[in-house]
């Protein structure tokens, strides 16, 4: 079962005040008609994103407070995920005495943070791979066009490795971030024949073969972005 995954819906109202102009009140109206599609009892909606509006013949408006018609319609993209899971998370929090004021998709707040405006107007897919999961945000003409969570992320990674390397978890992830660090140094790539030094972090294993690292971690990478690109 996916976690969180998007439905794409459109909702249509009559303007309140014919010949009057488009208002805050009538956006709410055709945003919350645009809710009414059918979910399963255990989902929850957390996001209705509107993607653009039509006022009577007129399409593609980002904005149609101001204007005068008679029919208002909306494209929206609605997120929604599990209500227990969306609950117990907002309960954890709560435990530790955080007021939640609402639940936002970690896919979104991400791109609210890295995508540029115009990154997300001519199209851009973001990919946040975390410690279990991979969440997929893509970006079409200035808003969230589809969303949805792969069950695969860094953890696994982590795992590998442990496996391949025939060590515990946790040198495992310190092996990893060490990697990140050397990887990132200078922008110079390591040579697939390097030795990796690893005796700062005082483990059993002194040094490691990229190559041999390499072949840990590609199957793996490989598998997320396959699954990312058929998503």
């Amino acid at each position: 079962d996916r976690q969180i995954v998007s439905v794409n819906s459109s909702g249509v109202v009559a303007v309140s005040h014919q010949g009057a102009e488009i208002d805050a009140g009538d956006i709410s109206r055709v945003t919350e008609a645009a809710q009414a599609v059918s979910l399963p009892s255990s989902r929850e909606i957390i996001h209705v994103i509107p993607r653009g509006f039509s006022v009577d013949s007129q399409k593609d408006i980002k904005d149609p407070v101001g204007m005068s018609g008679v029919r208002l319609e909306v494209e929206t993209t609605i997120v929604h995920g599990p209500t227990t899971a969306l609950r117990n998370l907002a309960k954890c929090v709560q435990q530790v005495g955080v007021d939640v004021e609402e639940l936002v998709f970690g896919g979104i707040a991400a791109a609210q943070t890295i995508l540029t405006d115009t990154e997300k107007e001519l199209g851009t897919v973001l990919l946040d791979i975390g410690g279990g999961t991979t969440t997929v945000t893509v970006y079409n003409e200035g808003s969230a066009a589809y969303c949805s969570v792969i069950p695969i992320g860094g953890q696994n990674v982590t795992n590998d490795l442990a496996v391949g390397l025939r060590t515990s978890l946790e040198d495992a992830e310190r092996i990893k971030i060490k990697l990140g660090e050397l990887l990132g140094k200078d922008g110079e790539p390591l040579k697939s024949s390097e030795e990796i030094d690893l005796s700062s972090l005082d483990l059993g294993i002194k040094s490691i073969n990229r190559k041999l690292l390499d072949d840990i971690l590609k199957a793996r990478l490989n598998e997320i972005f396959s699954l990312v690109a058929l998503e």
